[in-house]
């Protein structure tokens, strides 16, 4: 049976693992989330692109992204997107969103 969620294109990793390319590689988060949800919680130093408009907006210069949204679903479901437009990037979609990011006790802002 096909899952479409589980096509493994793009590595999941979890918050902590996400915290932790921050901090050592530069890695930067960005949040696919509406500027109104980003308004709600967001986390430190993330990029916010709307999903609607990330064929458009150019990624930041950085050679590690890692993809999140609220829960990790909108992630899961656009990880072809992401693949096509981050050229030669390493790229993760962090597991549970800022939901799990929170619930790990990392920090927020809001």
């Amino acid at each position: 049976m096909f899952d479409f969620f589980s096509e493994g294109l793009v590595e999941e990793i979890s918050p902590q693992k996400a915290n932790q390319l921050i901090k050592t590689k530069g890695a930067i988060i960005i949040d696919i989330r509406s500027p109104e949800e980003v308004s709600q919680a967001s986390i430190p130093n993330a990029v916010n692109i709307p999903l609607n408009t990330l064929t458009t907006t150019p990624l930041p210069m950085t050679d590690i992204l890692i993809f999140s949204c609220r829960s990790g679903r909108r992630t899961l479901m656009n990880q072809k997107l992401f693949k096509s437009i981050s050229g030669n990037k390493t790229i993760y979609l962090m597991q549970g969103g800022i939901i799990q990011w929170q619930a790990s006790g990392l920090p927020i802002s809001s």
